[in-house]
């Protein structure tokens, strides 16, 4: 099986959102298919807005893995005005629908990460790894985070 790791093309879009939905269980929350495209949309462009090194794996031009990371130093790639206004309107309906739904999560986090820092300097943080489920175990994620040291 011959894995290449190029950027994210946009086409695949979708399927990341998939690999966000599938993999990190949002369907838990609802199961109502236009809710988990609006959030998962919402979760792919947070992350890209964030991330200075957006990786994909592809065997034979099939999406099959992406790593987004925020490099210290590294300028964003991903920027874009649409979706920094749908992050702002998202947000927005978050707050009404779903007041303190991530406060909790986003705490356990922070709280980790100061721990961290204590005694660690990172060069930087690893936003979302994901691999499709119907290929893990393939070493596909290991292929993405060598990658991702090399630069």
């Amino acid at each position: 099986m011959n894995i290449e790791i190029k950027e994210l093309q946009k086409k695949d879009f979708k399927k990341v959102i998939e690999f966000a939905v599938k993999g990190m269980h949002f369907d838990r929350y609802t199961e109502n298919k236009w809710e988990l495209d609006i959030y998962g949309r919402y979760f792919l462009y947070l992350e890209l807005q964030r991330a200075s090194q957006v990786l994909a794996a592809y065997i034979e031009d099939r999406l099959v893995g992406v790593l987004m990371a925020d490099m210290k130093g590294e300028k964003k790639k991903y920027l874009s005005v649409w979706r920094k206004v749908y992050l702002f309107l998202i947000e927005k309906a978050l707050s009404v629908g779903y007041k303190s739904g991530t406060d909790k999560y986003d705490e356990a986090n922070q709280e980790m990460y100061s721990r961290y820092i204590k005694h660690n300097i990172p060069d930087g943080e690893i936003c979302f790894l994901a691999a499709d489920s119907t290929v893990q175990g393939k070493g596909i994620g290991s292929c993405l985070l060598k990658r991702l040291e090399e630069l």
